[in-house]
């Protein structure tokens, strides 16, 4: 997933993050510094896509980003598959403002921008190829579903509590449809993932090991979730199940 790859790439202690890490980082920050996160992760992703999509349809020249993502002038550098000379540079602008543009222009006027393709219609340049709507609309939903506990989280958590976590991964793959098994089958680990994340005083889980009387404890409280999780979404934190 290439955010997530532009989210490790926007945060030098996030270069070697897995996935949990950075859901956990994303998770403690509040609603206005997720915001500036995706907006920074949002111009980092559009330059990944731009590399990626170059470098599928070209053989002589190869495209590669700065090691540094505050360079000077320029985002991506292409280079000569033959002697990995520098040919050209560019500076990629994922926006809907064209004054960031026009500034670009302006300071580095050897250095062409791309910018996405509603701002380089409205300023007649050569655009990126992508929209910037679209980025934004994937972006925003990534790091959110990651900073809210997202379905894969919750039925991993799920799996743990009713003794599955095993199982717990391979649901995953099921629900991301990068396996396949019989409809019915889907359906069981459906229930089994959401039957096991409901918690209540009277039933924890409630799967082929665990039956109605099972009982629930209070969790202890942990110090580093985010207020903003539902108590439907933590009900993990609020009781542990004992089959």
């Amino acid at each position: 997933e290439l955010v997530l790859e532009a989210l490790r790439r926007s945060k030098n202690d996030l270069r070697h993050a897995t996935e949990a890490e950075s859901s956990e980082y994303l998770d403690e920050l509040s609603p206005e510094q997720l915001q500036g996160v995706g907006n920074n992760v949002k111009g980092i992703y559009h330059e990944l896509i731009w590399v990626e999509e170059y470098n599928a349809t070209h053989t002589d020249t190869y495209a590669e980003l700065h090691g540094s993502t505050n360079h000077a002038g320029s985002d991506v550098v292409i280079k000569s598959s033959d002697t990995d000379e520098i040919l050209h540079e560019y500076q990629l602008k994922a926006t809907n403002n064209k004054a960031y543009v026009a500034e670009h222009q302006e300071k580095y006027e050897d250095i062409d921008v791309l910018p996405t393709n509603e701002v380089a219609e409205q300023m007649g340049v050569e655009s990126s190829g992508i929209d910037n709507d679209t980025i934004t609309n994937r972006v925003k939903t990534v790091t959110e579903n990651m900073a809210d506990n997202t379905m894969s989280d919750r039925i991993v958590e799920s799996g743990e509590l009713a003794g599955l976590a095993a199982a717990g991964f391979e649901a995953i793959k099921l629900m991301e449809g990068k396996t396949t098994l019989p409809e019915a089958g889907k359906q069981t680990i459906r229930t089994a993932a959401n039957a096991a994340a409901r918690c209540s005083t009277s039933t924890c889980c409630r799967t082929a090991s665990c039956t109605d009387n099972d009982r629930c404890q209070p969790a202890r409280p942990s110090s580093n979730r985010s207020k903003r999780r539902t108590k439907t979404s933590s009900c993990r934190q609020q009781f542990r199940c004992s089959c």
